[in-house]
């Protein structure tokens, strides 16, 4: 059951008239272009189990948006076409689940059965991209 909407990292943002978004959106730093623009983002479901807050959901995640080269805002000038490519790999979720005994970090286990480091809360999405 759904219990509130948030705003998903599956997001994206377009600045057509130099309004100059600020990043409450949670969308990252903008990247500007022209011309055509060909975006193509892997997805991986991710469920996501938080003992601590008791909350368990699900989200698409296409790498930390918050970092310049997964972030999707982008400030567009002169701008011909806009391609969005989602690329959905339902075959390779991966798992967060609350560090049991630790007060920070998340256990991160990958699509290939591999865990990541405990102290993390964000997974690698340069290993995602690798998994075969």
């Amino acid at each position: 059951m759904v219990k509130s909407k948030k705003n998903l990292s599956a997001n994206y943002i377009f600045d057509f008239d130099n309004y100059g978004f600020s990043d409450g959106y949670g969308t990252g730093p903008a990247r500007e272009f022209s011309g055509n623009l060909d975006i193509a983002t892997n997805f991986y479901p991710m469920v996501v189990i938080n003992d601590l807050f008791n909350t368990q959901y699900v989200k698409l995640y296409g790498g930390n948006v918050k970092s310049k080269e997964w972030g999707r805002r982008y400030k567009v000038r002169d701008i011909n076409e806009i391609k969005l490519e989602p690329i959905v790999h339902l075959d390779k979720s991966l798992a967060l689940n609350s560090a049991k005994g630790k007060s920070t970090g998340m256990e991160i286990t990958y699509p290939d059965g591999s865990v990541g480091p405990l102290n993390e809360t964000e997974p690698d999405y340069d290993k995602l991209l690798s998994i075969k």
